[in-house]
């Protein structure tokens, strides 16, 4: 059976794919090296396949993979013996790849007779099989087995042509209009009665006041005249960028809880969590219910954005649109009126050019910060920060939530010599990856868990990213999972928050200032590269637990009907 279209109609710019194949018994080694690379896809450095990713809900998958082949440059195949025992590979997908002329490389992850297949044998490999062995060698040995990952994640760029890059991104800037026919923005005066907030995280653990906050709640209130909120413009919008981990969201949630803010915007402080695969209605809709708007339902972005524009129209209200990946969500978004304002919170500062907003860098923590944050976190003064803390901040680059991670491992029993030796030990796990600082970090914070509860936390990773996750719906999860009654999922989930490996709220999300906590109610949350974390040492177990469909089925908000 063939796959894909004729290799001589393939539009040769378009050859510009890598190609992910692997059998789905294997999934666990797809998902870490997809989180490995996301730096890369992220930054359109290169175009990764994964059919998990990539073939939607009601998509005919064969055709799909098809097309994706079609545009293949290079494939990276993750041999095992259930990929030899794949029919669908071997008969279908493998020819197809050769057939298409796509460069195959492949990784070993699990011991089997490929020396026996002459596609594999006679083939570059991204790793030497016969030296190294399978990676499922060291599966238990983390440490070891993240960094072979990492070399061939770096052999994979070493193969890829220079440059290998997407062709550029032919979405235009965002031209909308004015949302309510008016030009530029209105002075907000300060108010008596502070604003309520809506789905505003809570401030960490330890927290301390960055030096940027001041510059940004500037940023935010500036304007025409004496208690302006905003700047003068079209749809006045802040953004604040800058890389993973290194605060920009608590920074946003610190200038949302802010008294001053608070008292200018008397019709709320609404925060929207976004996220790199955001359904982009369903945010749109959900903002549309806070204000209980009825009626008609948008279908598409374009109608549901001048349905929030006509809503917002007069209102005082402050958005922050928290972690946007692309010119086309926070474009979606940019709904305040005249007398209303946005907050976003990007890594990438093209995405604020695109919107029009005004870039505020956040940087990392400078050494007297990053001894404040620790100090905080385990009550201490600053001055009783130990210099070998100080040489740990600088292994994670001072990365403010590599900090928070490396203080609660402390505060946990590890002493801050424990730490920095272990930091230094395996400095080059991660080797010069994007994200090294803050998963170094998170392996040492992991290590100082107990077994049972680096496992429970582990097993997290199968509850979507970038969604808030009801504390019902893990507790109803590791009820079947680990057999734990309501009262110590709690527990655990208080433990992992103690060590800033997730963010536990007990507050509902939606609703604040209700003065009281509801054990049970409200939710977990991870920052992305937490995630990331998880994703990358879960493995299938976690992958694979069917107890999770009726564990959050109907709990978790998907934000719109699909009917």
């Amino acid at each position: 059976m063939a796959v894909g279209p004729d290799p001589k109609h393939v539009d040769a710019n378009r050859r510009d794919l890598v190609f992910l194949s692997y059998s789905h018994d294997d999934a666990e080694w797809a998902q870490a090296l997809t989180g490995l690379l996301k730096p890369l896809t992220r930054t359109r450095r290169l175009r990764l396949w994964v059919d998990v990713a990539n073939i939607r809900a009601g998509d005919a998958w064969h055709p799909e993979i098809g097309r994706a082949i079609a545009q293949a440059q290079v494939a990276v195949l993750l041999v095992s013996a259930r990929f030899l025992a794949s029919d669908y590979i071997m008969d279908t997908e493998l020819p197809a790849l050769l057939t298409h002329g796509v460069r195959l490389t492949p990784v070993l992850v699990g011991d089997c007779l490929w020396p026996h297949v002459p596609e594999l044998a006679a083939r570059q490999w991204l790793h030497d099989p016969g030296r190294d062995g399978a990676l499922s060698l060291v599966d238990d040995r983390i440490g070891e087995r993240d960094r072979r990952l990492m070399q061939i994640c770096t052999r994979l760029l070493d193969l890829l042509p220079d440059p290998f890059t997407a062709p550029p991104d032919p979405r235009p800037a965002a031209e909308l209009p004015e949302p309510s026919g008016r030009s530029g923005v209105a002075a907000v005066p300060r108010g008596l009665i502070p604003g309520p907030l809506y789905g505003v995280p809570d401030l960490p653990p330890g927290y301390v006041a960055r030096d940027e906050l001041a510059g940004l709640i500037t940023a935010v209130v500036a304007g025409d005249g004496p208690g302006a909120v905003g700047v003068t413009g079209t749809v006045t919008a802040v953004g604040v960028h800058g890389q993973g981990g290194i605060g920009k969201s608590v920074l946003a949630a610190a200038v949302a809880r802010n008294k001053d803010i608070r008292a200018r915007f008397p019709d709320g402080v609404h925060w929207i969590n976004v996220g790199e695969r955001a359904d982009i209605v369903g945010v749109q809709l959900g903002l549309l219910a806070r204000f209980g708007v009825t009626g008609a339902v948008p279908r598409t972005p374009d109608e549901a954005r001048v349905r929030l524009a006509e809503v917002l129209a007069d209102r005082r209200v402050l958005l922050v649109v928290d972690d946007v990946w692309s010119d086309a969500a926070a474009a979606a978004l940019r709904v305040a009126g005249p007398y209303g304002r946005i907050l976003y919170t990007t890594r990438d500062p093209q995405i604020l050019t695109a919107v029009r907003a005004r870039p505020q860098r956040v940087d990392v923590l400078s050494p007297a910060a990053a001894r404040a944050v620790a100090a905080a976190i385990l009550d201490l003064d600053p001055d009783q920060i130990p210099l070998a803390a100080q040489a740990a901040f600088a292994e994670v680059g001072q990365v403010a939530l590599g900090v928070a991670l490396l203080a609660a491992a402390v505060r946990g029993g590890g002493s801050w010599d424990q730490v920095a030796a272990a930091l230094r030990r395996d400095t080059d796990i991660f080797g010069d990856h994007p994200y090294a600082n803050t998963f170094k970090a998170m392996q040492i914070a992991v290590t100082h868990l107990p077994t049972d509860l680096t496992q429970a936390l582990l097993s997290l990773a199968v509850f979507p990213p970038d969604t808030p996750i009801p504390i019902v719906a893990i507790t109803r999860y590791w009820h079947h999972t680990r057999g734990l009654p309501a009262a110590q999922a709690l527990n655990d989930l208080t433990a992992l928050a103690a060590a800033n490996v997730l963010h536990l709220d007990n507050t509902p999300r939606g609703e604040e200032d209700r003065g009281e906590e509801d054990p049970g109610a409200g939710a977990v949350g991870f920052h992305d590269l937490q995630h990331e974390y998880l994703l990358l040492h879960a493995g299938k177990p976690a992958l694979l637990h069917t107890a999770l469909l009726d564990a959050y089925r109907g709990l978790i908000p998907t934000g719109r009907d699909h009917r």
